[in-house]
């Protein structure tokens, strides 16, 4: 065998074991790329599922059924009516009778952290429900505080304010007309009566919402 012979066969097996070496480089470069790729996906995936975990937006009709309300009212009524409210953003269920003249109605709002947020006005549900309370109870004679519901709660005269965590529910019922010798007790009869029917709500919410 002559020296050139035995130098191009050195040369090939040096060739062959240098590009052997770059061709698996080269496919370890690419499954670190690909593994790189698959975390960065599932980072991204778990982000959003959080942010949607955040700001879901509960529909406060899903909480007060037709019947209960109906049981409420003692009254048939029409369908649920989902309504956007704004400053604060949120939702309204509002349930009302099928008579033209009565004006009987249960009407559930729902004000929601990360919603209100959102809206670019309210930076804190809990916060504006305090500065709220303190006016109302300022305002009103017939305000009932600490009612025993969520985290917090009153009732202003008219409607009752409950604050779970970063859920803020208004509960308000009209139950039709009320006979009285006075201004002022048909002012303190219908007080009553919204906080002993609004009372029944709160029960109703408070067991769906926290199921």
């Amino acid at each position: 065998m002559n020296k050139i012979t035995i130098f191009s066969i050195l040369f090939v097996l040096v060739f062959s074991i240098v590009f052997s070496g770059c061709i698996s480089n080269k496919d370890n470069t690419m499954e670190k790329q690909l593994d790189q790729n698959k975390v960065v996906e599932t980072n991204n995936s778990n982000t959003k599922v959080l942010d949607e975990m955040q700001t879901k937006e509960i529909n406060p009709c899903d909480l007060i059924s037709k019947t209960f309300a109906e049981n409420v009212l003692n009254e048939t009524l029409k369908d649920s009516e989902l309504k956007d409210t704004f400053a604060p953003k949120g939702k309204s269920c509002i349930y009302i009778t099928n008579k033209m003249i009565d004006n009987r109605k249960l009407e559930l709002k729902l004000y929601q952290t990360d919603i209100v947020k959102a809206e670019g006005i309210f930076e804190d549900i809990q916060k504006y429900y305090n500065n709220l309370k303190n006016a109302k109870i300022t305002a009103s004679n017939l305000t009932i505080n600490n009612l025993n519901y969520g985290n917090d709660s009153y009732f202003d005269g008219f409607d009752l304010h409950i604050l779970i965590k970063d859920n803020y529910f208004i509960i308000h019922v009209d139950a039709g007309k009320i006979t009285a010798t006075s201004s002022q007790e048909m002012e303190s009869k219908l007080a009553s009566n919204r906080l002993e029917l609004e009372k029944l709500v709160a029960d109703e919410i408070i067991k769906n919402f926290t199921n």
